[in-house]
């Protein structure tokens, strides 16, 4: 089975290749370490093959000494040289005892191999992650599936456990997943246990434990508890609800949007726009001309939900989006128009302030005066 990680930066499942210890995001170019025990690493060769091996090797080495040593004594029965005799009895020694080597290490790598288990898949997770793909492994619903995950992990893990956004790898043109084994579908999910954060202790940037990373793939549902990190401001979002919208419909959606119908597609939810998130919308009003800090002041007294403007992130691996839609409506599944809702709120923030308001307003309030 081919080694994976996930992008620290956007969450894309990242296949590994070799032995590489960086990977760059084929989506977002971020630039993720590999762990050393995720390597693609060649499988270690069975016990019987081993064995063959070293058999293969005796049995070649002493045909080696049988025909050196007829040859050279050959030569020395027609030179007659007493040095050549004495030199013919090193050189068998040395061929004879290859050829014994090989006989013991034909009994010792088998031996060693025998009690060496090779690692060909990851281990199947203990009580915490149960039986969570529905309806079945070669046909699941990704979205179905991650909520049977987050019951499991409430049930066996943490009842207030909290997950950030949901990644789906391989979904169908008929939006169903192939997890089962041989199948590429994959469903990958980070969650937390909200409590976790609060031992942190002064100058620390981790706590043992408080993570769970899952993973379902490979007729598999695996999980692992981690250490939890202090995640940088702005850069945690959790899952808030499901979406009405399936994925088969935003499957059809999308290809009315101009993506390709057939293949795979890869989908998150729910993903915020970096222009709708905190950061981004402050980036925005702050550079209103002349009313900025009144704007970015009004953003601090009532506050920003980004919750409210979680899309689903659709995304072809090696398509060329251009200037197709990636982001679609969690009701409706329709295309969202990130920039033109942007707009709408500044807008309606500026209509609330003194110095900055639209230029309709500005008319509306002189007639008023007049």
């Amino acid at each position: 089975m081919t080694a994976d990680i996930t992008c620290r930066n956007c969450g894309a499942h990242l296949p590994l290749t070799g032995d590489q210890a960086v990977v760059v995001c084929e989506y977002c170019g971020k630039h993720n370490p590999v762990p050393a025990g995720v390597r693609a690493v060649a499988p270690l060769p069975p016990a019987d093959a081993a064995r063959e091996d070293a058999a293969a090797m005796a049995a070649v080495a002493g045909a080696i000494a049988e025909a050196t040593a007829g040859q050279i004594s050959a030569h020395v029965s027609r030179t007659g040289s007493a040095i050549a005799r004495k030199l013919v009895g090193c050189i068998v020694g040395v061929v004879v005892a290859v050829a014994v080597l090989g006989g013991v290490l034909g009994a010792i790598v088998p031996a060693f191999f025998e009690r060496v288990e090779p690692v060909v898949e990851p281990k199947v997770a203990g009580p915490v992650i149960g039986e969570v793909v529905t309806p079945s492994w070669e046909s699941a619903d990704g979205l179905a599936t991650a909520r049977n995950v987050l019951t499991s992990l409430e049930a066996g893990w943490r009842t207030s456990v909290r997950c950030e956004p949901v990644h789906l790898f391989k979904v169908r043109h008929d939006g169903t997943m192939d997890m089962g084994r041989g199948g590429e579908g994959m469903l990958s999910m980070i969650c937390r246990d909200p409590g976790a954060l609060a031992g942190l202790a002064p100058q620390t940037t981790s706590v043992k434990g408080g993570t769970y990373m899952v993973e379902v793939k490979g007729g598999l549902a695996g999980g692992m508890e981690t250490d939890t990190t202090l995640p940088a401001p702005g850069g945690a979002s959790y899952l808030e609800g499901w979406p009405a919208c399936d994925l088969a419909s935003l499957r059809r959606a999308a290809a009315d949007a101009g993506w390709p119908a057939d293949g795979y597609a890869d989908v998150t939810w729910p993903d915020v726009p970096y222009a709708l998130s905190a950061r981004g919308m402050l980036d925005a009003v702050a550079s209103e001309a002349g009313c900025g800090d009144e704007l970015v002041a009004m953003m601090a007294e009532e506050g920003w939900d980004e919750a409210l403007y979680g899309f689903f992130l659709y995304r072809v691996a090696g398509y060329d989006a251009g200037d197709l839609p990636v982001h679609f409506g969690a009701a409706d599944c329709l295309p969202v128009d990130v920039e033109a809702i942007k707009k709408r709120i500044v807008d309606e923030m500026k209509s609330k302030t003194k110095g900055c308001a639209p230029a309709s307003a500005k008319k509306s309030r002189k007639k008023k005066a007049g």
